[in-house]
């Protein structure tokens, strides 16, 4: 299964890293977030899009161990070829 690629957008807004303050009844503070006009809502970093990457990753993983195992295979395949070759050309000799 081929990974779908995510495309991330960064967040674009008129006021970055801007909070209105409000004081609650019990003395606590709330701090809100005042982007002003928000010009590209950007990729949502979440659980979803997180675990995403993780996935892919894993796939990663996997696909390359594969690759490792069929390759130390192929390898020892090859070794025990040569050795059969190298005996029965010293048969020869």
């Amino acid at each position: 299964m081929a990974y779908d690629r995510i495309k991330w957008t960064d967040e674009a807004v008129e006021r970055p890293n801007t909070w209105r303050e409000t004081t609650n009844a019990d003395g606590s503070i709330t701090h809100t977030k005042s982007p002003g006009t928000v010009m590209q809502a950007g990729t949502p970093v979440n659980a979803t899009n997180l675990n995403h990457i993780e996935e892919g990753l894993q796939h990663c993983g996997v696909a390359y161990d594969l690759l490792a195992v069929t390759t130390q295979m192929q390898i020892r395949a090859m070794q025990k070829e040569i050795a059969t070759l190298q005996a029965a050309v010293a048969a020869l000799a």
